[in-house]
Protein backbone atom coordinates (compact mmCIF):
# COMPACT_ATOMS: atom_id res chain seq x y z
CA UNK A 1 0.00 0.00 0.00
CA UNK A 2 1.33 3.38 -1.00
CA UNK A 3 0.21 5.06 2.22
CA UNK A 4 2.26 2.59 4.32
CA UNK A 5 5.35 3.24 2.18
CA UNK A 6 4.88 7.02 2.42
CA UNK A 7 4.70 6.79 6.22
CA UNK A 8 7.67 4.38 6.43
CA UNK A 9 5.49 1.65 7.95
CA UNK A 10 6.57 -2.00 7.95
CA UNK A 11 3.38 -3.81 6.87
CA UNK A 12 3.57 -7.55 7.56
CA UNK A 13 1.51 -10.74 7.52
CA UNK A 14 1.47 -13.61 9.99
CA UNK A 15 -0.70 -16.58 9.09
CA UNK A 16 -1.13 -19.54 6.78
CA UNK A 17 0.75 -19.19 3.48
CA UNK A 18 -2.39 -20.18 1.56
CA UNK A 19 -4.68 -17.96 3.64
CA UNK A 20 -8.16 -19.24 4.40
CA UNK A 21 -11.52 -19.41 2.64
CA UNK A 22 -14.56 -17.88 4.27
CA UNK A 23 -18.07 -18.26 2.91
CA UNK A 24 -19.31 -14.72 2.42
CA UNK A 25 -19.35 -11.70 0.18
CA UNK A 26 -15.79 -11.28 -1.16
CA UNK A 27 -16.15 -7.56 -1.91
CA UNK A 28 -17.38 -6.83 1.63
CA UNK A 29 -14.67 -8.97 3.23
CA UNK A 30 -12.01 -7.12 1.18
CA UNK A 31 -13.53 -3.79 2.27
CA UNK A 32 -13.46 -4.91 5.91
CA UNK A 33 -9.77 -5.81 5.72
CA UNK A 34 -8.95 -2.62 3.80
CA UNK A 35 -10.69 -0.47 6.44
CA UNK A 36 -8.80 -2.18 9.27
CA UNK A 37 -5.44 -1.78 7.52
CA UNK A 38 -6.24 1.81 6.47
CA UNK A 39 -7.05 2.72 10.08
CA UNK A 40 -3.79 1.16 11.28
CA UNK A 41 -1.81 3.08 8.64
CA UNK A 42 -3.67 6.34 9.28
CA UNK A 43 -3.52 6.28 13.10
CA UNK A 44 -0.46 4.08 13.73
CA UNK A 45 3.03 5.37 14.36
CA UNK A 46 4.97 6.89 11.48
CA UNK A 47 7.86 4.52 10.82
CA UNK A 48 6.02 1.90 12.87
CA UNK A 49 4.86 -1.65 12.30
CA UNK A 50 1.52 -3.14 11.33
CA UNK A 51 0.87 -6.86 11.35
CA UNK A 52 -2.14 -8.54 9.74
CA UNK A 53 -2.71 -11.93 11.37
CA UNK A 54 -4.95 -14.85 10.54
CA UNK A 55 -5.62 -17.55 13.08
CA UNK A 56 -7.39 -20.70 11.90
CA UNK A 57 -9.01 -22.36 14.92
CA UNK A 58 -10.99 -20.40 15.90
CA UNK A 59 -10.94 -18.21 12.80
CA UNK A 60 -9.72 -14.73 13.65
CA UNK A 61 -8.41 -11.84 11.61
CA UNK A 62 -6.45 -9.23 13.50
CA UNK A 63 -4.65 -6.04 12.61
CA UNK A 64 -2.12 -4.77 15.13
CA UNK A 65 -0.25 -1.47 15.09
CA UNK A 66 2.23 0.18 17.43
CA UNK A 67 0.72 3.66 17.37
CA UNK A 68 -0.69 5.63 20.30
CA UNK A 69 -3.63 3.25 20.73
CA UNK A 70 -7.24 3.90 21.65
CA UNK A 71 -8.05 4.68 25.29
CA UNK A 72 -10.08 1.88 26.92
CA UNK A 73 -12.96 4.28 27.63
CA UNK A 74 -13.25 5.10 23.90
CA UNK A 75 -13.12 1.55 22.50
CA UNK A 76 -16.89 1.03 22.56
CA UNK A 77 -17.71 4.39 20.97
CA UNK A 78 -15.06 4.12 18.25
CA UNK A 79 -17.31 1.72 16.28
CA UNK A 80 -20.20 4.23 16.20
CA UNK A 81 -20.85 5.94 12.88
CA UNK A 82 -19.13 9.33 12.53
CA UNK A 83 -17.42 9.07 15.93
CA UNK A 84 -13.78 10.09 16.06
CA UNK A 85 -11.44 10.36 18.99
CA UNK A 86 -11.35 13.95 20.26
CA UNK A 87 -7.53 13.85 20.08
CA UNK A 88 -7.46 12.61 16.46
CA UNK A 89 -5.35 14.79 14.19
CA UNK A 90 -5.83 12.59 11.11
CA UNK A 91 -8.50 13.23 8.52
CA UNK A 92 -11.38 10.80 8.20
CA UNK A 93 -15.13 10.52 8.49
CA UNK A 94 -15.42 8.19 11.46
CA UNK A 95 -17.09 5.48 9.38
CA UNK A 96 -14.31 2.90 8.97
CA UNK A 97 -14.85 0.84 12.12
CA UNK A 98 -18.63 1.19 11.89
CA UNK A 99 -18.40 -0.36 8.42
CA UNK A 100 -16.11 -3.11 9.71
CA UNK A 101 -18.61 -3.87 12.50
CA UNK A 102 -21.50 -4.14 10.02
CA UNK A 103 -19.58 -6.35 7.58
CA UNK A 104 -18.40 -8.59 10.42
CA UNK A 105 -21.97 -8.93 11.70
CA UNK A 106 -23.22 -9.91 8.23
CA UNK A 107 -20.64 -12.71 8.26
CA UNK A 108 -21.43 -14.01 11.74
CA UNK A 109 -18.40 -12.33 13.25
CA UNK A 110 -17.66 -9.74 15.93
CA UNK A 111 -15.13 -6.91 16.11
CA UNK A 112 -13.15 -6.30 19.28
CA UNK A 113 -10.84 -3.33 19.77
CA UNK A 114 -8.10 -3.65 22.36
CA UNK A 115 -4.40 -3.26 22.94
CA UNK A 116 -1.66 -5.66 21.85
CA UNK A 117 0.16 -7.77 24.46
CA UNK A 118 2.85 -5.06 24.53
CA UNK A 119 0.21 -2.63 25.84
CA UNK A 120 1.20 -0.10 23.17
CA UNK A 121 -0.89 0.43 20.03
CA UNK A 122 -4.20 -0.95 18.82
CA UNK A 123 -5.30 -4.51 18.18
CA UNK A 124 -8.48 -4.90 16.09
CA UNK A 125 -9.73 -8.50 16.02
CA UNK A 126 -12.56 -9.94 13.95
CA UNK A 127 -13.68 -13.29 15.39
CA UNK A 128 -15.85 -15.50 13.22
CA UNK A 129 -18.52 -17.15 15.36
CA UNK A 130 -20.16 -19.13 12.56
CA UNK A 131 -18.00 -21.94 11.34
CA UNK A 132 -16.50 -20.61 8.08
CA UNK A 133 -15.20 -22.85 5.32
CA UNK A 134 -11.47 -23.05 6.04
CA UNK A 135 -9.03 -24.30 3.44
Amino acid sequence: MDAAIQRGIDLGYDGPADGIFIVGEPQLLREMIANLVDNAIRYGAEGGRITVRIQIDPVRLSVEDDGPGIPAAERIRITERFYRLPSSASSGTGLGLAIVTEIASRHGATLEIGAPASGHGTLATVSFIRKPLVH
